[in-house]
């Protein structure tokens, strides 16, 4: 088998296009996972914002009907909507005073919360909005209640009418899920490449034995 430096420039071009092509798709694919993941979380939580929000229209609808007590029917509310609580899927909900009714921590309810002037703006019109809170921002909103990390969140919120509530859906975004899913990605992707490069160095060195460098 005879070497040549072109053909050790070939190996070390195909290294070095390896290099560039795992740090692009690497950031290609935390990207579109991240985006992705944002989408989904949306997605169950609009879901269940939704969910709720007909559910409690339906039950004040049908409360009015028969005469049911306002306070008895908020007592039903606050019952669903604190048994709706889904793994990392919180529900908290703020009356037309601005007072929580519920919340993941007992502590929170029936304190003040300031953030319903900003959202019954934002909802102005709409039917639902979407808040998400960076995890860079130590708040009091943003610490998981369970892990009591500071992490991102997205927020599903929308507005009972009839009664000023605000109802919100909250789920946080672990970066160790995307991690572990782009990990995956990448490990098989290494895989493949390493296999393309397997053919890729027989082809080269298969030209190299068939079309030896004529020795002078």
């Amino acid at each position: 088998m005879i070497f040549n430096k072109f053909k050790v420039s070939q190996v070390l071009m195909l290294g070095v296009v390896n290099v560039l092509l795992l740090l692009v798709v690497n950031d290609q694919i935390t990207e579109t996972l991240e985006r992705a993941y944002l989408d989904f979380k949306k997605q169950e939580t609009q879901n269940a914002a939704y969910m709720s929000k007909a559910f409690i229209e339906r039950t004040i609808e049908e409360g009015e009907q028969l005469g049911t007590p306002q306070m008895e029917l908020e007592n039903q509310v606050i019952d669903y909507l604190s048994k709706s609580h889904f793994k990392d899927l919180y529900v908290w909900a703020n009356d037309d005073l601005a007072v929580a009714r519920v919340h993941v921590k007992p502590e929170v309810i029936g304190s003040f919360q300031r953030s319903y002037i900003r959202h019954t703006k934002a909802l102005e019109g709409k039917d639902i909005i979407f808040e998400t809170l960076d995890n860079i921002n130590p708040v009091t909103e943003n610490i998981n209640p369970v892990t009591e990390n500071i992490e991102q969140k997205v927020n599903a919120i929308v507005f009972i009418d009839k009664w000023g509530w605000i109802i919100g859906y909250g789920s946080y975004l672990y970066e160790s899920d995307i991690s572990k899913l782009k990990n995956s990605i990448m490990i098989w992707l290494g895989l493949l490449i390493v296999l393309l490069d397997l053919v890729s160095l027989a082809l080269i060195f298969k030209l190299s034995i068939r079309n030896p460098k004529p020795v002078l």
